[in-house]
């Protein structure tokens, strides 16, 4: 297995809400004032709960626009903190952004519904003393954080722009995890290019969450990579069918006699 694949933190595991009814009960405690139709999932390591649960509009005839909200639950005085909320929420698996650390639950999701949504990435990590956080929370949206991959209103309707968004999670057998996005817009008037190729690391001796835009020679190396990932999760890569990427490959031709 990789080196940036990962198990869950040790003595971690998701409840059984048949068997194990006094954390249930303690963790609906704790959710009393917060607004939710259900429970869906609780994973417990130490005392310290990540609780997912979905909150469904009156009248909504599918699950599907249901919005997910996570926390992290202390389990002793029932404190919890909202980690993410937003909506189609995915679980992928265990990805290690730090050598010899624990796993992190990574995780796509929807910012907003019957809307033009972003989707972003991130994980959930499991710290002693913290309980659950989140990689790369926003600074200024509550229930918000991650990686921005792409956002479906690029280029339209409010402009005439070309856009490209190509974008990889990668799990490299040499290292820890990373994520990678380059966004590429072309303005058909003007010609003029905007190309920004972004890598997202987690610090190895801080533990913290660090995004680096990438320039010149490295940042060809990195859009490169994004767009061949020979290390990308499975169902955590975008764009490599793009324009810009077919570019970035293509090969000169002979001239033509």
């Amino acid at each position: 297995m990789p080196s940036a694949w990962a198990q869950a933190p040790e003595r971690f595991h998701w409840i059984n809400f048949k068997q194990e009814t006094a954390i249930v009960s303690r963790v609906s405690l704790a959710l009393h004032t917060e607004d939710y139709s259900a429970i869906r999932e609780i994973g417990l390591v130490a005392d310290s709960a990540l609780v997912f649960t979905t909150a469904r509009e009156p009248g909504w005839a599918t699950p599907e626009g249901d919005a997910w909200s996570v926390y992290s639950v202390s389990m002793g005085d029932l404190k919890l903190r909202k980690l993410v909320s937003g909506y189609g929420l995915r679980v992928v698996d265990w990805v290690r952004f730090v050598p010899a650390a624990n796993g992190d639950l990574a995780i796509t999701y929807l910012d907003c519904y019957e809307c033009e949504p972003a989707t972003l990435f991130t994980a959930f990590h499991y710290d002693q003393k913290e309980g659950w956080r989140v990689r790369w929370p926003a600074k200024d949206r509550e229930g918000v954080a991650g990686v921005l991959l792409m956002f479906s209103d690029a280029g339209a309707p409010y402009t005439d722009e070309i856009v490209d968004q190509v974008w990889a999670v990668m799990a490299p057998s040499s290292g820890p995890a990373s994520v990678g996005t380059w966004y590429r817009s072309l303005d058909p008037a003007t010609r003029k290019v905007t190309s920004i190729a972004t890598k997202f690391v987690v610090d190895r001796s801080t533990g913290k969450e660090e995004s680096v835009t990438m320039e010149g020679p490295a940042a060809e190396a990195w859009e490169r990579r994004l767009c061949r990932p020979p290390d990308g999760v499975p169902g955590l890569t975008g764009g490599q069918d793009s324009e810009s990427c077919r570019r970035l490959f293509q090969t000169a031709r002979p001239p033509h006699h």
